[in-house]
């Protein structure tokens, strides 16, 4: 069995970065332990790719909804249907 890669995790300051969107207040909060809120700041990323994934999906399948309603379908007549 071939043996993959283990991904890298990015750094934690470009985790803090993409979170917080460099907000001061977090920033001011948690900048200077971000050693020690590594893990569970790994954790938050993981959890907000996830939900952005599920709000993408959502979008998607709206979008899918408005343009099939916009479609006219009309049935088949029974002689055609046979």
């Amino acid at each position: 069995m071939p043996s993959w890669p283990t991904p890298q995790p990015p750094p934690t300051e470009t985790t803090f970065e993409q979170a917080f969107d460099r907000d001061p207040i977090p920033t001011e909060l948690y900048g200077t332990h971000l050693p020690d809120i590594g893990q569970q700041l790994g954790e938050l990323a993981v959890v907000d790719e996830y939900m952005a994934a599920l709000k993408q999906g959502a979008g998607l399948e709206r979008r899918l909804r408005h343009a099939w309603s916009s479609v006219s379908v009309t049935p088949a007549s029974p002689s055609r249907a046979q």
